[in-house]
């Protein structure tokens, strides 16, 4: 065979293990919605507070739910307008998720971009939370790395504080830890921190309570939970990616600071991996730069010393039963229980 078709078979291959292992990586995890009660109430009165103290720190990320309001003075129902929103958020973020393997990787390299990502959590964490503003969230800040204009990127920043503003800030100091840039990005995230401000504390009808709220009132439980397993909480946070996260070639000083502050984050709100995730999802989106273009020069990725085909990646998505639970649609009454 010429080596020029044999290179197409590969491609062609790769492609077809990329789209089976999504497609099977969904049937197999499922996927799970949250805060549809909270959605009802954030929806039809989105200038009054009425959620629970406990639930009042989602004001701060009014987004989504102002969307959703738009939607539903436009005569869409409340289940139908929590649809839409969150569908565009996940349709926004494949678009934006394959801009930037395209644009740093290569069209040709689209397909290990996907197996990459699949093996890392943060597939796994999209689709577990939906209902949470994770999808825009992260789809902002993956247009924000192939945005040029510095007004575009002040505008995606401001986007991503208004769907998260704690971890939107969190991952933006992230960014500039492992990009080392953030002072153009600074004026963006502040007009976003107004903008939440302004909605908070002038346009609602009352200042709702915050997540450091919560945090203070919530400290003692928090603290003893995130220092009970802390061995535990370690492998959650990114499960088998730790096999690339900790190689001596990719952990640097700056990065390791990453880490530190994603497990406070996490610790703060004793949510190990959908928050550690996130928060570290700059760090996870550089390595998945490096280790495609690790398999484009390479033909395969060192793991454990050994150069293995790209392929294996595939079984490393199916290995995150840490996050799982019990929403394997193969196993059922299976969970995760850790004694106290």
């Amino acid at each position: 065979m010429p080596r020029r078709a044999h290179v197409v078979s590969l491609s062609s291959a790769l492609a077809f293990q990329a789209v089976a292992t999504v497609m099977l990586f969904v049937w197999l995890y499922g996927w799970q919605t949250i805060d549809l009660v909270e959605w009802r109430s954030l929806t039809a009165a989105p200038f009054s507070v009425t959620l629970e103290p406990s639930q009042q720190f989602l004001y701060g990320s009014p987004f989504a739910h102002l969307l959703g309001a738009y939607y539903q003075r436009q005569g869409i129902g409340v289940v139908e307008s929590f649809v839409i929103v969150h569908a565009a958020g996940l349709i926004l973020l494949a678009y934006a998720a394959a801009r930037v393997l395209i644009s740093r990787c290569g069209v040709d390299q689209l397909a290990a971009g996907v197996l990459v990502i699949a093996a890392s959590p943060l597939l796994l964490t999209i689709l577990s939370w939906i209902g949470k503003t994770d999808d825009f969230l992260l789809a902002f800040y993956l247009l924000l790395l192939v945005a040029r204009s510095p007004l575009t990127r002040a505008i995606l920043c401001a986007l991503m504080v208004l769907c998260h503003r704690e971890l939107a800030v969190t991952m933006l100091i992230a960014h500039a830890l492992v990009r080392a840039e953030g002072v153009a990005l600074a004026g963006g995230a502040a007009a976003g921190l107004a903008i939440s401000f302004l909605y908070t504390n002038v346009l609602l009808d009352a200042a709702p309570a915050t997540r450091l709220d919560y945090l203070l009132e919530h400290a003692r439980v928090v603290l003893s939970g995130a220092v009970r397993h802390p061995l535990v909480h370690f492998a959650a946070a990114l499960g088998p990616f730790w096999i690339f996260v900790l190689r001596p070639s990719a952990l640097t000083i700056r990065r390791t600071a990453v880490l530190g502050m994603a497990a406070v984050v996490a610790a703060m709100t004793l949510d190990f991996t959908r928050i550690f995730v996130l928060a570290s999802a700059p760090l996870v989106i550089q390595l998945t730069e490096e280790i495609v273009a690790e398999i484009r020069d390479h033909g395969g990725i060192v793991l454990l010393g050994s150069r293995l085909p790209v392929s294996v990646l595939g079984i490393l998505a199916f290995a995150q039963l840490h996050l799982a639970g019990d929403r394997l649609s193969w196993i059922r009454g299976f969970s995760w229980t850790i004694t106290q």
